[in-house]
């Protein structure tokens, strides 16, 4: 990973964790639950987290669009405190054979995020979602970075 992206990434994260206090809020009272999450729904369109993938409950394959799938994880949202259990729905392309690694952690970037009635967390892919799972990118030299590495200012 280049200097420039990992300040890219950098910066989509500490925005993220702008929007991912409004997410710790909603989930943290009960005042105001429905208006919070309509909120939250508006404002977390394009989110960058970090999570571990805890294991695949499913895939259904699209009624409408037979090419493509949705699989379901559980995961553990590790950027939000304390730490939260959330679902994410990948949808995507048959052909791609997309492997995601139970166990391992990933850097989703531009994820929607939503809270569901029941106060679970529920992220959805879009077609600008990427997934980099952080032993995919290595530390080259001194002008790249791990995902793991990424350190936010504390503000």
């Amino acid at each position: 990973m280049t200097v420039s992206e990992y300040d890219d990434i950098a910066n989509r994260l500490e925005e993220s964790l702008k929007q991912l206090e409004l997410v710790r809020d909603t989930l943290s009272t009960n005042d105001n639950f429905t208006e919070l999450r309509r909120k939250v729904d508006q404002t977390c369109e394009k989110l960058s987290v970090r999570v571990n993938i805890l294991k695949r409950q499913d895939q259904i394959i699209s009624a409408n669009q037979p090419n493509y799938v949705t699989d379901l994880y559980k995961l553990e949202l590790t950027d939000l405190m304390p730490h939260r259990r959330a679902y994410l729905l990948l949808k995507y392309c048959k052909q791609k054979d997309l492997k995601v690694e139970t166990g391992a952690s990933y850097l989703i970037d531009k994820i929607k995020l939503i809270i569901n009635k029941k106060g679970e967390i529920i992220l959805i892919s879009t077609n600008l979602t990427v997934c980099l799972q952080s032993k995919m990118v290595k530390e080259d030299d001194e002008d790249s970075f791990d995902v793991n590495s990424l350190e936010l200012s504390q503000k």
